[in-house]
């Protein structure tokens, strides 16, 4: 490994630290309601139901196996399953922070969606995990073939979310809004995030920098 990939890979490890600390503090200041984290935010593990902490958790716990192996077998080529596990998490903090920008900001307003623990969910942890993995990792691209897999926890998320509406009803369980012009209308809004959400795992893809061991 020469001088300029070591740097890298120790500058991606430490950056990879502060993703998951960032994130485990937040939740649990979220989960204890030690601070007003805005709308869309709940104390105890209510919070799970929310695709933004689920999101930010599946990125830290990629952020965590990322770190102990690169540790543990520093100078190493990293498996296939790592970098798809990293490129999941990724690309759905990407998601979390589009859907703020997009529906959710205009909707509930910036201030409150950028308040406490939701100033990192929605915001400064996507774009360091995106910063960090196109322009800093050693990993190489993802490959294509597994694209779908980058996509896939929206996709059971929207699975559990419409089924809970589809079996309760809208009232108290779309939190997010998704149905409020009825529930057609939700399915295709979830439709189209899937898309996007594969649209931007081909974006990243194609925009990373693919490291050199």
């Amino acid at each position: 490994m020469n001088t300029s990939a070591t740097v890298r890979t120790i500058l991606s490890l430490v950056l990879s630290l502060a993703i998951a600390v960032m994130v485990l503090i937040s939740w649990s200041n979220m989960v204890y309601a030690r601070t007003d984290n805005g709308v869309l935010s709940a104390s105890s593990f209510q919070s799970l139901r929310y695709f933004t902490v689920l999101s930010n958790l599946l990125m830290a716990v990629a952020a965590i196996i990322y770190l102990v192996y690169g540790l543990t077998h520093f100078g190493k080529p990293f498996p296939t399953w790592l970098v798809t596990l990293k490129w999941a998490g990724t690309v759905s903090v990407l998601m979390t922070f589009l859907t703020v920008v997009l529906f959710l900001g205009p909707m509930f307003g910036f201030q409150t969606m950028f308040k406490g623990a939701n100033l990192y969910f929605h915001l400064i942890v996507p774009l360091l995990a995106l910063f960090e993995f196109i322009l800093i990792d050693p990993l190489p691209k993802p490959e294509f073939r597994l694209s779908f897999l980058a996509a896939l926890p929206l996709v059971i998320y929207g699975l559990f979310y419409l089924g809970a509406i589809l079996l309760y009803g809208i009232e108290g369980h779309d939190f997010y809004g998704f149905c409020t012009w009825g529930l057609p209308v939700g399915i295709v809004i979830f439709l189209g995030l899937i898309l996007i959400t594969w649209g931007s795992a081909l974006l990243v893809r194609l925009l990373k920098i693919p490291g050199k061991l």
